[in-house]
């Protein structure tokens, strides 16, 4: 799950790499993305936050990578703070 839109160059690297690590082995990756960085507000982050929830939901990963602080404060903190379903956080360097 990302905080940006699938274009940012870091994202593209980021997917690259998990895409090299998880695709040999067999694990199915999703990619879900929050474009926060087009859409500032707190309402929107709240909204989209909402939506990345019910998409974990429905697809019932074994585990979530959430990406940057975005996906920290909308996602991650009020839904998966003390949940059972690991979250690995990594940001942008």
């Amino acid at each position: 799950m990302d905080s940006y839109d699938p274009e940012y160059p870091p994202i593209r690297t980021r997917h690259d790499a998990a895409n090299g690590v998880f695709g040999p082995v067999g694990v199915e990756v999703r990619y879900v993305y929050m474009n926060t960085s087009e859409h500032q507000s707190e309402e929107f982050g709240k909204e989209a936050g909402l939506k990345v929830k019910a998409e974990i939901d429905k697809w019932n990963p074994d585990l979530v990578i959430a990406s940057d602080d975005a996906a920290s404060q909308y996602l991650v903190m009020p839904y998966y703070k003390d949940a059972s379903l690991p979250v690995v956080f990594i940001g942008s360097p």
